[in-house]
């Protein structure tokens, strides 16, 4: 066929969907089996790119919130952020949604 292929990371795909708004912290969420999920932390700039502020990771479901929170302690993601978390996989951790929005944080629904 010969056919470009162009690499797209699907925590950055999940990252994109909807309408970015700059300077917010976009943590993508996918299921990886067995209660462990991939994650990452994406941010629009002003010149419309993303940057990395975390790089994909492997985590135990429940440790979501408390991950992000330790970014925030951490300065990986500033104290007065606004952060939403990129889910394709509500169905599978009914506990997630309610945790993010616990912290004061959004939820989107990824594709």
């Amino acid at each position: 066929m010969n056919l470009p292929v162009l690499p797209v990371r699907s925590l950055l795909a999940a990252a994109a969907c909807g309408t970015p708004v700059e300077g917010t912290a976009y943590v993508g969420v996918r299921h990886a089996r067995m209660q462990v999920i991939y994650a990452a932390v994406y941010r629009r700039t002003a010149e419309n790119s993303w940057s990395v502020l975390q790089s994909p990771v492997l985590l135990d479901a429940a440790q979501v919130t408390t991950w992000i929170a330790r970014l925030q302690a951490e300065g990986w993601i500033a104290e007065q952020q606004p952060i939403q978390v990129v889910v394709d996989a509500l169905e599978q951790f009914p506990d997630l949604a309610p945790a993010v929005l616990a912290q004061g944080w959004e939820v989107g629904q990824a594709w």
